[in-house]
């Protein structure tokens, strides 16, 4: 996974109280499970007409870091969860693809390297704490997943009613 240094800035708490983000980010980077990755003068330019204006406008550094990177780098999908930013995306770069946090988590690869048990907790815990927005398509088998009361806790989920499960399980 790479991370666009705008990005990664945006990085200071860790999700789950009382834990240390710092060590588990230097950790993630030691194992090149993650890498920062800098914007060249191009995408530069891209990020700046993003991020122009108030938040009216433009969008967030964040977001425009990780799209500005992945424009300049037709290999590169850019995951961006949040809505203003993936319709900007979708808008302006149609042909291109662009994914969510819970499309990468409903992979097959992802749902099987967990029992249910455990992936159900890592879902339940990605929308309690690192406060993960669901896309409407997902809502159903994320509720699904979780059951009426884990799912109750979780204002991202919506009202959706049920659906399938993801790939995989």
């Amino acid at each position: 996974m790479l991370v666009e240094d705008y990005a990664f800035a945006e990085l200071h708490r860790h999700p789950l109280p009382k834990r240390d983000i710092q060590s588990e980010l230097a950790a993630l980077l030691d194992s090149r499970c993650l890498q920062r990755v800098t914007m060249d003068d191009r995408a530069r330019t891209l990020f700046r007409e993003l991020t122009d204006g108030d938040l009216t406008v433009g969008i967030d550094d964040g977001e425009a870091g990780t799209i500005a990177y992945a424009m300049s780098d037709a290999a590169t999908i850019p995951v961006i969860d949040e809505k203003k930013a993936s319709a900007v995306f979708v808008q302006r770069w149609s042909s291109r693809t662009i994914v969510d946090t819970a499309t990468l988590l409903s992979q097959t690869n992802v749902v099987n390297a967990f029992t249910k048990e455990q992936y159900s907790a890592a879902i339940h815990s990605a929308l309690l704490y690192a406060r993960m927005r669901v896309p409407k398509a997902a809502r159903p088998w994320i509720r699904a997943l979780l059951g009426d009361e884990r799912a109750a806790q979780c204002p991202s989920l919506g009202q959706s009613g049920f659906g399938n499960a993801p790939e995989g399980k």
